[in-house]
């Protein structure tokens, strides 16, 4: 049988692999492009069997390092980008996706730290972190879309080369779509966690849920905003990238102090 270590190593390579295919067939559009479904379809079995392995290891207790959470978070990117393409336009964002996953996978093949959570009778704190890992796999993937806003705005302006490139008004309007979608399972999220975790505002948690509030309310004024009076897509593209670090630092900014930094 073989080892985990090298099971991430196989999954890495094919990340690499699939990238450079990828990004390959960007640059040089062909009729006989491979369908990036089936180019990244074993990768993204093996990282699924990765996770089972290092995050659902044991019945009711799962093991929610740093690492595990963002290659969950990472494999839910990619496959979402993947599987929706062609509807998404990603195909320039997948590239630097697979290589992220090839970067989350690493510590797969050490022996890292572990954060065991028991989720055994706590629906409450099942579905408040389900919906927080929802929430930031939609936000981060339009922080993903934003920067592709962005890409497409400023080869508009300075009149540089759209080959390859969605229609700006496409990217925007599903750019606002995912901030949508997103707003409302961060609103679930923090509801519910408000509502059934008592050390929400406590415990070492203050900062998260602070931080988590400013980014929820960053969101909300980007969509009133768009919603009353329009907002350039440029300028959403720096909100939704602005809100979408915050989040990540709410996220995982202390535990990568505590995990990453202070263990070493």
């Amino acid at each position: 049988m073989m080892q985990m270590s090298q099971l991430a190593l196989i999954a890495i390579l094919l990340y690499l692999a699939i990238a450079a295919i990828l990004w390959q067939q960007w640059i040089r559009p062909s009729k006989k492009a491979l369908s990036p479904i089936l180019l990244a379809a074993p990768a993204l079995l093996l990282h699924s069997g990765l996770i089972g392995w290092q995050v659902f290891a044991v019945g009711g207790v799962l093991d929610f390092s740093l690492p595990n959470v963002a290659s969950l978070v990472l494999l839910l990117v990619a496959a979402i980008l993947t599987l929706a393409h062609q509807s998404l336009k990603s195909l320039l964002l997948l590239p630097p996706v697979y290589l992220l996953c090839a970067v989350v996978i690493t510590p797969a093949m050490t022996d890292s730290g572990h954060y065991f959570t028991n989720f055994v009778g706590m629906t409450g704190l099942a579905i408040h972190v389900s919906l927080a890992v929802l929430s930031y796999c939609c936000m981060f993937i339009a922080a993903l879309m934003a920067v592709q806003v962005w890409l497409i705005d400023h080869r508009l302006k300075h009149h540089g080369p759209l080959s390859g490139l969605p229609p700006l008004m496409v990217v925007n309007r599903q750019l606002s779509l995912l901030l949508r979608i997103g707003f409302l399972l961060l609103t679930a999220s923090i509801a519910i966690g408000w509502y059934f975790l008592e050390g929400f505002f406590g415990h070492g948690q203050g900062h998260k849920a602070i931080l988590t509030i400013i980014a929820w309310l960053i969101y909300a004024f980007v969509l009133w905003v768009d919603w009353r009076v329009g907002m350039s897509a440029k300028r959403m593209a720096i909100f939704s990238i602005v809100s979408a670090s915050v989040l990540t630092l709410a996220y995982f900014g202390s535990r990568f102090i505590k995990e990453v930094l202070l263990s070493s």
